[in-house]
């Protein structure tokens, strides 16, 4: 007995001393004090459009409607969705799943690939996509059981070494979260967003990962998740559902004891698996502060009655086997009532949104060929000498607001001065642009890569991206780049794959250079930034916005290009009379504003620029200037506000803009599937600008019939509809290249 005590006694000593303290865990705490994201902002500053765009939605759909949902075992696809729809005539509008852990059955883990094509057909069909794991305990290998693994323990000494980097089983814990990222990249990679609730029902004791309480406990998990798949794997297309268990029992924990914290999750759920208890829905509710709440799972179906008592809940998801557990009318009636949404069905914007050409509407587009006192222009040099200054300040004065000129103090630093890179394929230099005498305030790093053994100054395509140079683009030798954070303040950008990766050999390899910019060099992305970017140098005392007729967001950002093109006029490795830009969504609006003020770049690429970019404002489709104005008016000058509820009253559209650059090359690149930036209103604008084009001797589009998905047109004006969602995909790449072929002939000069 004594023996036994002794071994016990040591056997504590020895899980007390690997137990990790706070400073140990994969994730710190955030800092005392240090802000979250506002609530509809996503965790993850590098979330993409897609993502972005579904949790604004689903923070608008909460506390005014209720979006419908089913969840589907790995291998029945979408079975139990279907039969839903099948018995209430309504698709449910959130298609849920599970990674799985079984050798077979339903849960089996070989279905995961014909799941994943299934979330992407679901996506394609408008379903929104959620899924989760029960996933095996790390130290066991997958395939396993439910009651043997997913439902069994883990002693104190596994946790401590689950949490302790380092640790064999905190190493088996990383190939596991790392065979969950290679599923959800193919999700990211296909502009699929994801409500991603991992570790579900955590205040529970049921699971292995369930009922450990405090830093070291579950929440330590969830961070360290958290920290794999976003800096790590750069996963961006993922909503961070943190999903605890209502508190139905003793078993159950307090919400409070297991949150990971605002800094981790958009989004709080709760499994209900019986009664609604309104404390259920109120607590969760208190502990968001403002953030989305959900029914992550139900069993019993929540009644309308329960939905209008309990309104802040955004969705509920029944769980597979829907009647099991619930009669087809009780169903029924919650698919018909008022406040559920299922698919297809109009969500409760605060803003409406229109999504159906019957409801346009009718709008005349101001003519871009006659002048302010009604004269009709009629030559080039009445283009250059009067009609084009008059559109540029027109859209200062009512949208971009005016720039400053270069700065006179304004400097070079090239730090890498011509290094052979990627194999041999290229020359690198790299440049930090100084935009006053003071080095520590706003800078600019250019990375700039030429073919090597050019003989002549090449053509180069300049990059700006939501990424710094580091993470862009995949050579070691970039000096490692800094990023804004949820602080609002820089911190190091991580290196790797990331959101918006370069393909720098593509380029070099059809004879042209390429330049990379990270935009928040030159201003940061968030309300309020003006004192901490380029924009700030210009304040006067005493001022923290510029005037409503000074330059927003995008109009710095594309101020910052024209700084970047005064230093390629410098290098006698470019070009300069042939250099194209490139920008996607909010940085295809900027490369366009860019074009249109400095002629100097000779060709212009915007991708799914949208409102406020390439696709005209007066079509009442998609996102608007209202929703500009409302959700990013920092981005724009004071002035555009007055343009929300009187879009006709506008004295431009992006036709004009569009006519800015002629005779330049433009090219418009979009998707078939972005409905919010509107492809059919951008491929409209392009044929309206055509008349510029002709009048300086310049090819249009030559058509006013919209090509479908895949097919390019691709003359001095270029429109190209990839089949897919918002942003750029790798075929777009050879359609970029094949119009900067046509135009800037690397090559021949």
């Amino acid at each position: 007995m004594k023996a036994a005590r002794r071994f016990i006694l040591v056997a504590l000593l020895v899980m007390a001393a690997a137990r990790p303290t706070p400073a140990q865990n994969t994730v710190a705490p955030a800092k005392p004090g240090a802000p979250a994201q506002p609530a509809c902002e996503p965790v993850n500053p590098g979330a993409t459009e897609e993502a972005r765009r579904l949790l604004k939605m689903i923070c608008a759909v909460s506390g005014n409607a209720v979006l419908s949902g089913h969840h589907n075992f790995p291998n029945h696809l979408s079975k139990h969705s279907d039969y839903a729809a099948e018995v209430t005539g309504k698709y449910p509008y959130i298609w849920g799943s599970d990674f799985g852990f079984a050798a077979e059955g339903k849960d089996a883990i070989t279905g995961r690939d014909a799941m994943i094509e299934e979330a992407k057909r679901q996506h394609a069909a408008g379903s929104i996509i959620t899924l989760m794991w029960h996933v095996v305990r790390p130290v066991d290998r997958e395939p396993n059981g439910w009651k043997e693994s997913v439902q069994n323990k883990l002693t104190d000494f596994e946790w401590s070494e689950l949490i302790t980097p380092g640790a064999n089983l905190h190493r088996r814990w990383l190939a596991q979260i790392d065979t969950a990222a290679g599923y959800l990249k193919r999700l990211e990679e296909a502009k699929i967003p994801v409500l991603w609730r991992p570790y579900h029902e955590n205040n529970g004791n049921w699971f292995w990962w369930g009922g450990r309480q405090g830093q070291n406990g579950f929440i330590a998990l969830y961070r360290m998740t958290y920290d794999r798949l976003v800096n790590h794997h750069h996963l961006n297309n993922l909503i961070w559902v943190w999903n605890a268990n209502a508190p139905t029992s003793p078993k159950v924990g307090a919400y409070a004891d297991f949150y990971p914290g605002p800094q981790y999750c958009d989004i709080l759920a709760a499994d209900v698996y019986g009664e609604f208890k309104q404390a259920y829905h109120d607590d969760l509710v208190a502990l968001a502060k403002g953030k989305p709440v959900a029914l992550g799972e139900v069993g019993r179906a929540p009644t309308p009655e329960i939905l209008k008592a309990q309104p802040k809940w955004a969705w509920f998801m029944i769980w597979a086997d829907l009647f099991r557990m619930n009669r087809p009318e009780v169903v029924r009636a919650l698919f018909a009532d008022a406040r559920t949404r299922s698919r297809g069905e109009a969500l409760p914007w605060p803003i409406p949104v229109n999504y159906d050409e019957a409801q346009v509407g009718t709008y005349t587009l101001p003519d871009p060929l006659v002048l302010a006192n009604g004269k009709v222009v009629r030559n080039a040099s009445t283009w250059y000498k009067k009609r084009r200054p008059e559109i540029i300040q027109l859209v200062e004065s009512s949208m971009h607001g005016r720039s400053p000129a270069r700065p006179p103090a304004m400097s070079f630093e090239v730090f890498d001065k011509g290094t052979p890179a990627l194999g041999g394929k290229a020359v690198r230099k790299q440049v930090t642009v100084y935009f006053t005498k003071d080095k520590t305030g706003p800078k600019m790093n250019l990375a700039v890569y030429l073919p090597a053994g050019a003989r002549k100054r090449a053509p180069l395509l300049l990059c700006l991206n939501f990424g710094a140079n580091s993470s862009s683009i995949d050579d070691e030798g970039i000096k490692p780049g800094e990023v804004w954070g949820r602080d609002r303040k820089k911190a190091p950008a991580p290196r790797g794959m990331g959101f918006g990766r370069l393909r720098v050999n593509d380029i070099l390899e059809r004879g042209f250079g390429v330049a990379a910019v990270y935009y928040g060099d030159i201003e940061p992305d968030f309300p309020g930034g003006a004192p901490l970017g380029v924009r700030g140098l210009f304040l006067k005392p005493g001022e923290t916005e510029p005037a409503p007729d000074e330059w927003g967001a995008i109009s710095a950002w594309a101020w910052g290009l024209s700084r970047a093109m005064d230093y390629l006029e410098t290098d006698k490795g470019v070009d300069a009379k042939r250099v194209a830009i490139l920008g996607v969504s909010r940085l295809g609006k900027t490369v366009l504003w860019a074009g249109a003020r400095d002629p100097r770049f000779a060709l212009v690429i915007a991708s799914c620029s949208g409102e406020g970019g390439g696709s005209l404002s007066r079509r009442n489709y998609g996102e608007t200037v209202k929703h500009l104005n409302r959700n990013f008016g920092y981005q724009f000058a004071g002035n555009y506000q007055k343009f929300g509820e009187q879009v006709d009253q506008l004295p431009v559209d992006a036709h004009m803009l569009l006519a800015l650059i002629a005779p330049r090359p433009v090219l418009l690149q979009t998707g078939d599937q972005d409905r919010w930036s509107d492809p059919k209103g951008e491929f409209l604008a392009a044929v309206a600008a055509e008349p510029v084009y002709r009048l300086l001797g310049k090819q249009g589009l030559g058509t006013d019939q919209m090509p479908p998905a895949g097919q390019p047109i691709l003359h001095t004006i270029g429109y190209y509809m990839h089949a897919g969602g918002h942003g750029t995909v790798p075929s777009d790449w050879e359609q970029f290249l094949r119009f900067m072929e046509m135009h800037l002939r690397p090559g021949r000069k």
